[in-house]
């Protein structure tokens, strides 16, 4: 009688979890606001394979030196050291929501009373949590979160890594031009202060247009040693990109000779399955849903199954004879009554830690929208801008031609043509950042747009295994 009172225990223990209610975690899906498209399209844009995008630029060496920065920058693998912590702590969680089985052994001999008694044992010690409330399961879930807001954040930092490499060989192309630009204009002055100072000995000319010619000269000189300065401090800022020590980086293609790439299409609604930080911020808003959803279990009584099996005796030799068998079932209710309201302020810390992540994740959206659009207007109209001051430079450089012809023919005095040369060196130099901006507005708007990165987490999720 007592064992089917024993029995029929059990399987009410067992049957009233399957009857009852997980506590859900609270609705993680915050509202938000997304145009059917973007306000600005660039006529050209087009549906382009995004994998590997930088290598559209046609330059090995700009390939070279970002695989050399992923493979060298710390902060990349740090972040892969955090989602190994992580995925470790899921594993953790994951095995909390089933039984555990201890093993024990033990040997004790002892006298008491003037009487020798030696004890022996084996016991296996079975415990199981009934996830009544859905507590472990939403620790669980929180878990995974986690983790893919973790591999989410390290594809942000190698995305941010690519992108800065690109951007920063970019800048140094320009810097290169514009030092090549401004040689060139110095050989240029150099001949003119000869001819100036031919003149003035001459007595053809005065010593205003001696001096001012000088100026000119040394004007340049100025632009080229800073230009130099300029060059070997964007040099050593890409060593330390490429987690090097200060040197020159290899040089591919020049500024003029890199292939522009295609310019992607896309709809803002794939900035959520694309973008990392958006795919870390919604993840971030799960997990602190499913935090909340275990603040509100904690509330509720917890039912656990503990037993024994196992054997003991006086004697080794008997120990595992069936007479020596043992076993108990022990179910425990522990049932919360007064914690000063310590579950309840949980519960308040839990929902409000959730409203902040909705609110970053809000935040995260819009600053996406924000960069998307930004991109996309700059990429067009940098173009254009660049289209412009590239005929303003070929009209200068006649300008300056004819200037020169006059000037050396004792036509014109030097005023029109050394203002010619500074027009020219200044469109020159313009035109070369506006070049830069042109390609540097392509990065940017890969980088806003999610980059090579499908959505997917590039390690193995906790919920493939």
């Amino acid at each position: 009688m007592k064992n089917r009172e024993l029995v029929r225990g059990v399987w009410v223990l067992l049957l009233v979890p399957l009857a009852a209610c997980t506590i859900a975690p609270e609705a993680a899906s915050p509202a938000v606001s997304l145009p059917a498209s973007f306000r600005h399209i660039p006529k050209d844009a087009k549906v382009v394979s995004p994998s590997a995008w930088w290598r559209q630029f046609n330059d090995p060496a700009l390939t070279r030196h970002i695989e050399t920065a992923l493979a060298n920058n710390l902060d990349l693998a740090e972040a892969a050291a955090v989602l190994s912590e992580f995925d470790a702590l899921y594993s953790k969680a994951d095995g909390e929501t089933g039984p555990q089985v201890k093993l024990q052994g033990m040997a004790q001999r002892g006298r008491t009373l003037g009487i020798t008694s030696s004890s022996y044992s084996v016991t296996a010690l079975p415990s199981w949590e009934i996830d009544f409330w859905g507590k472990l399961r939403n620790t669980r879930a929180a878990a995974r979160s986690d983790v893919l807001a973790k591999s989410a954040a390290r594809e942000a930092i190698r995305l941010t890594i690519i992108s800065s490499v690109a951007t920063s060989y970019v800048e140094l192309l320009e810097l290169d031009k514009r030092l090549t630009i401004s040689q060139r204009t110095l050989e240029g002055r150099q001949k003119s202060l000869r001819l100036a100072q031919s003149r003035f000995n001459a007595g053809q000319v005065s010593r205003i247009d001696q001096r001012q010619a000088e100026a000119e000269y040394q004007g340049v000189v100025f632009q080229v040693r800073r230009l130099e300065q300029q060059v070997e401090e964007k040099e050593n800022a890409m060593s330390l990109l490429l987690g090097g020590n200060p040197a020159s980086p290899e040089r591919g293609r020049t500024l003029d000779a890199l292939t522009v790439p295609a310019v992607p299409a896309g709809l803002p609604s794939d900035l959520l399955a694309r973008r990392p930080d958006l795919l870390e911020a919604a993840e971030d808003l799960s997990a602190a849903a499913a935090r909340l959803g275990v603040a509100k279990a904690s509330m509720y009584p917890s039912i656990s199954l503990t037993g024994l099996l196992g054997r003991t005796s006086t004697q080794f030799s008997t120990l595992f004879r069936s007479a020596a068998g043992a076993w108990a079932f022990a179910p425990m209710l522990n049932l919360p009554l007064f914690d000063g309201g310590q579950s309840r302020a949980q519960v308040d810390v839990s929902r409000a830690r959730m409203q902040q992540a909705e609110i970053a994740y809000q935040k995260a959206v819009r600053n996406a929208l924000s960069d998307a659009e930004n991109a996309l207007v700059g990429v067009e109209k940098i173009r254009e801008q660049e289209q412009a001051q590239t005929a303003r430079v070929v009209a200068l450089r006649s300008y300056e031609q004819l200037t020169r012809r006059l000037y050396e023919g004792g036509e014109k005095d030097s005023s029109d043509f050394l203002d010619a040369q500074r027009q020219l060196l200044d469109a020159e130099n313009t035109l070369a950042a506006t070049q830069s901006g042109a390609l540097k507005s392509i990065v940017a708007l890969y980088k806003a747009l999610g980059g090579d990165w499908d959505g997917v987490p590039a390690s193995v999720t906790p919920s493939s295994r």
